[in-house]
């Protein structure tokens, strides 16, 4: 990211430094299109608050959220859920790709992995996400792929998501759940690094931070 992209420019509604352009806010969902309920808010109006639209918002991604949650439980076996833990080989899995390809996790053996289990509809994954396709250009290089698991969307909702936050990681479609529900994962997102010889050296639930992203990303780079 450039640094000329976010000099100066600050989402009114939460003071998170705005990217690609300050239109949008990875953090708070504030669009400058709605402008002036955000900056109301910013100067304490209590007539504006979060936009209605952004409550309804909210409100459905609570209700995704649980459902997700309940049909994780309420599959066969979803009761006793699987986990993986730091120090156990990766259970390998093959999915497509949103371009058609497929991408089968043994055959990264060699390479690191950053493991990321995501929706587009997880605040906190629209947070995290810029720091995933940061560390991708900066340690590629190095050896590291990262791989984003999608919960179960559609394409289009998908490459809509990638095309605002300027993402090009490569991103696999879990349709039937199958591999999160082998990953046994409930909050989003969740990541796991995985190292050259196929082993989780660490599992992070929830949005990690660009600091806690690349501590991780080297310590399992390193020999």
């Amino acid at each position: 990211m450039a640094a000329a992209d976010t000099a100066g420019i600050v989402c009114p509604e939460c003071a998170t430094v705005l990217w690609r352009g300050g239109r949008f806010c990875h953090h708070c969902g504030w669009d400058s299109k709605n402008a002036a309920a955000g900056a109301a808010a910013a100067h304490g109006n209590p007539a504006y608050g979060r936009p209605a639209w952004k409550r309804r918002t909210m409100a459905a991604i609570t209700f995704v959220t649980l459902g997700l949650v309940l049909a994780l439980l309420l599959r066969p076996g979803g009761g006793s859920r699987r986990t993986v833990i730091p120090g156990a080989p990766a259970p390998d899995f093959a999915l497509t790709a949103l371009d058609g390809s497929t991408v089968r996790l043994s055959d990264l053996r060699g390479k690191a992995v950053l493991l990321n289990f995501w929706a587009s509809w997880c605040p906190p994954c629209r947070e995290e996400m810029p720091y995933l396709q940061e560390a991708q250009e900066r340690f590629g290089p190095e050896g590291l792929v990262v791989l984003a698991v999608n919960l179960d969307e559609s394409p289009v909702a998908i490459r809509s998501f990638l095309e605002r936050y300027g993402i090009r990681l490569p991103v696999l479609l879990d349709r039937d759940l199958h591999v999160t529900e082998q990953y046994g994962i409930i909050p989003l997102p969740t990541s796991f690094f995985i190292d050259r010889q196929g082993v989780v050296r660490s599992k992070v639930e929830g949005a990690m931070d660009r600091n806690r992203v690349f501590s991780e990303v080297r310590r399992v780079l390193a020999p």
